[in-house]
């Protein structure tokens, strides 16, 4: 019964974080006008870039590919890969 109603608190806050952002979205708009809302979607937009290129995973990169060179006896190329992720 628990897993039922924190499972409903979970769907519900994301609806209401949709509608909410709905008509924050519309004030925004009426406020700022077409030129300005353009500069605010651009701002967002490149935050937007900046943190998916921020959270890039090197370490996946390096457990990927960097176990190919520890068990082919290469720590030199590990350490090469593992020093271009850092």
């Amino acid at each position: 019964m628990r897993v039922l109603r924190n499972s409903a608190w979970i769907f519900t806050s994301g609806g209401v974080t949709a509608v909410l952002s709905f008509f924050y979205l519309a004030i925004i708009t009426r406020t700022l006008g077409p030129a300005l809302f353009g500069v605010f979607a651009l701002i967002l937009s490149t935050n937007r870039l900046t943190v998916a290129l921020l959270r890039f995973e090197t370490w996946q990169t390096i457990v990927h590919f960097g176990i190919k060179h520890l068990e082919g006896g290469d720590p030199r190329k590990f350490a090469s890969l593992a020093w271009l992720c850092i």
